[in-house]
């Protein structure tokens, strides 16, 4: 196995983005599809985290396995096992490392994680595609600003949500909130409903989507301060609810 140094300037070499906002949409897409696989919380949290911790080096985290599990909450083995499911999907890879260590010798050093552009086992470009200059000029001719460009992202980014999750959620949600804001929010409602039962599907039960206009029009009346956790606390009971029944018939 090849082993980098933890060198900065050698490991600049491995950014995998060239800003910000470009890997803030790359997360977003992932987060979406493992919120359409149902994978756990803490799969999505830890990805959270890579990208909070790769704004040194755009993709590229530092942070030791035990740095994670304090700072989402988790086990270490529960990283470890995470970053594994990461590593499957073709999202992140690792990339061992080693450190000076007196005078030539070398020391084995933490594992570099980094956020990949295009998922592992992705064709880069397919037939008929265009290069990446083709495309560079394809966007020049076809959008004259940046904020064509900016905008052209937004709505790229809007298709894979809207395709990700439940088409009644999605439509009494989206006119309320931005692109960035209802990732979120889909996060607070999956994370809600695996407490109490992951195997309920959102889009069987009217009530999720009752219980979020009920909680918009109480943060408008000034009732609700923290719109997140009152969410959260109602659509967990609204799970609760689901899988109360559920039981029943099978009793």
């Amino acid at each position: 196995m090849d082993y980098v140094t933890t060198d900065l300037t050698v490991l600049a070499e491995y950014a995998t983005f060239t800003s910000k906002n470009e890997m803030d949409e790359k997360i977003y897409d992932y987060i979406a599809r493992l919120q359409a696989d149902e994978q756990p919380d803490s799969v999505i949290e830890v990805l959270r985290f890579f990208g909070r911790s790769s704004l040194r080096l755009l993709g590229v985290s530092f942070a030791k396995y035990q740095t994670i599990a304090e700072n989402v909450g988790v086990s270490k083995r529960t990283v470890i096992r995470v970053v594994k499911k990461l590593e499957e999907y073709g999202f992140i890879d690792k990339l061992p490392t080693v450190k000076k260590w007196r005078g030539n010798s070398r020391k084995k050093s933490v594992n570099v994680i980094r956020i990949l552009v295009t998922r592992q086992g992705d064709t880069a470009i397919e037939d008929g595609e265009s290069t990446p200059q083709e495309h560079s000029e394809q966007i020049e001719e076809t959008e004259p600003s940046n904020s064509n460009h900016i905008q052209k992202h937004i709505l790229d980014t809007g298709k894979t949500l809207k395709n990700s999750i439940p088409t009644s959620i999605y439509e009494v949600m989206s006119p309320f909130f931005n692109v960035e804001e209802l990732y979120e929010l889909v996060g607070v409602l999956y994370r809600s409903k695996a407490s109490i039962d992951r195997s309920i599907h959102v889009e069987d039960h009217e009530a999720f989507a009752e219980a979020f206009l009920s909680c918009i029009r109480r943060y408008k009346e000034g009732q609700v301060r923290n719109l997140n956790n009152y969410l959260y606390a109602s659509w967990r009971k609204v799970s609760r609810g689901i899988y109360l029944r559920q039981m029943a018939d099978v009793y």
